[in-house]
C-alpha cells in the first residue's frame, strides 16, 4: 500500500471519529437541553393544544372524457364543477369547514408560538454543566424544528377534459384552473340556490296550508252554524221537556206530601188501635184499674204492718238477750258503744222497702206510670 493511500484511510478514520464525537456530544448536549429548557416545555405544551387536519390535499383533481372533439370545444368547465359540487355539496361543505377551521387554528398557533420565544439566560442554568452559548443553540434548534406542519387552508382545482379519436392516433386535452375562490364562491352559489329554492318551497307549501286552513276554517263555521240552529231546536225543545218535568215533579212532591202525612195518620190509627187492644185485654184479666190499684195498696200496707212487727218482735229479743247474758255473768255490763251507721243498699233492703221507695220514685216523677207497674209487678 503506498504511503498516500495509508495518510488518506488515516485521514477518513480521523474525519469519521471526529463526526462520531460530534455526533455523540450533539445529542448528549440536546437531550440535556430536552430535559432542563424552560422553552422546549412551553413548545410541547403549546403543539399539544392544537389539532390541525392533515387530511386534506391542497389540489382537488377532476378528469371528464368528451364524446367528440366539438364537444371538448364546448366542454363548460364551470357548469361541469357545480353539477359535482351539488352532487356532493355536504363533502365538499364539511371540506371547506375544515379548511376554515385550519386556518383558523393556524393563526392562532402561530401567534401563541411566536410569543413563547423567550431563550434560557445563565442563571436558569447555572446549575447545568453546560455553556450557555450552546444551550441557546440547541434552544433554537428545538425552536425551527419543533413547530408543526402546516396545514392545509386553501384549496385549488384542476379541472381536466380530454378526448382520444376512435382509432386513437389523435388525442386532445383542455385544462382549466380552479383558485380556493372561485371553488368556494361555485360551493356558495349553489348553497344559495338550493336555499332559495326551498325558501320558494317553503312559501309555496305555507300559501297551500293557509289556502286549506282558511277553507276549513269556512267549512267549520258553516257545519258550526248548522249545530248552532239544530241545538237551538233542540234547547227549545229540551226546555219544553223541562218545564213539564218541573211541572210534573211540584204536582209529585205535593202528592208524596199528602200521602206521608195520611200514611202516619193511618200508622198512629193502628198504634192506637193496638194499645187500646192491649188495655182491653188486661182490663179483662185483671178488672179495673182503680180495684187493682186498691188491692195493690192494701197488699202493700200489710206487708209493711207485717215488717213492722218483725222489726219490733226483733228489737224485744235483741234487749231480752243482752240482759239475759249480763244477768248470769260476773263481768260488769259492756257500755254500750254507738255503732257506727250502715249504708243500706238497695240488695239489703226488705221488699216492703222496695215497694215503698218504688212508689215515693213515680209520686216524685223519676220514673214514670210504665216504669212503676213494670217494677212492682217484678217486685210482687
Amino acid at each position: 500500500m503506498e504511503p498516500k493511500e495509508v495518510v488518506l484511510i488515516i485521514v477518513l478514520a480521523l474525519i469519521v471519529l471526529l463526526v462520531l464525537i460530534l455526533a455523540i456530544l450533539y445529542f448528549k448536549h440536546k437531550k440535556i437541553v430536552i430535559d432542563n429548557s424552560a422553552l422546549y416545555k412551553k413548545i410541547q405544551l403549546t403543539n399539544r393544544k392544537y389539532s390541525f387536519d392533515y387530511s386534506i390535499k391542497p389540489v382537488l383533481f377532476f378528469s371528464q372524457v368528451c364524446k367528440s372533439k366539438r364537444g371538448l370545444e364546448n366542454f363548460d368547465f364551470v357548469k361541469n364543477l357545480q353539477k359535482i359540487i351539488a352532487d356532493n355539496l355536504t363533502y365538499y361543505q364539511h371540506i371547506i369547514n375544515k379548511l376554515r377551521n385550519n386556518s383558523k387554528l393556524w393563526v392562532a398557533y402561530n401567534d401563541e408560538y411566536r410569543s413563547i420565544e423567550t431563550y434560557s439566560t445563565q442563571d436558569s442554568i447555572k446549575n447545568i454543566k453546560l455553556s450557555l452559548k450552546i444551550f441557546n443553540w440547541h434552544e433554537k434548534l428545538l425552536y425551527k424544528s419543533s413547530l408543526l406542519k402546516k396545514p392545509t387552508t386553501v384549496i385549488s382545482v384542476k379541472y381536466v377534459a380530454t378526448y382520444t379519436s376512435p382509432a386513437g392516433k389523435n388525442s386532445y386535452r383542455l385544462v382549466r384552473d380552479f383558485s380556493h375562490y372561485q371553488f368556494e364562491s361555485l360551493l356558495n352559489e349553489i348553497v344559495d340556490r338550493i336555499r332559495e329554492k326551498e325558501l320558494k318551497e317553503k312559501e309555496k307549501e305555507q300559501r297551500r296550508i293557509e289556502r286549506e286552513e282558511l277553507y276549513s276554517k269556512v267549512r267549520k263555521e258553516k257545519n258550526m252554524e248548522k249545530r248552532e240552529s239544530r241545538l237551538a231546536e233542540k234547547e227549545a225543545l229540551y226546555d219544553s221537556i223541562e218545564t213539564r218535568e218541573k211541572t210534573l215533579e211540584r204536582r209529585e212532591s205535593r202528592l208524596a206530601e199528602k200521602e206521608a202525612l195520611y200514611d202516619s195518620i193511618e200508622t198512629r190509627e193502628k198504634t192506637l188501635e193496638r194499645r187500646e187492644s192491649r188495655l182491653a185485654e188486661k182490663e179483662a184479666a185483671y178488672g179495673s184499674i182503680e180495684y187493682r190499684e186498691r188491692h195493690l195498696t192494701k197488699r202493700e200496707e200489710d206487708l209493711s204492718q207485717r215488717e213492722e212487727d218483725l222489726s219490733q218482735r226483733e228489737e224485744e229479743f235483741s234487749i231480752a238477750t243482752r240482759e239475759h247474758i249480763y244477768a248470769v255473768s260476773d263481768r260488769p255490763a259492756p257500755v254500750e258503744v254507738e255503732q257506727p251507721k250502715i249504708v243500706t243498699t238497695e240488695e239489703s233492703l226488705s221488699a216492703w222497702e222496695k215497694m215503698k221507695r218504688l212508689k215515693k220514685a213515680y209520686e216524685t216523677g223519676e220514673i214514670t206510670y210504665e216504669e212503676y207497674n213494670k217494677k212492682r209487678k217484678h217486685l210482687l
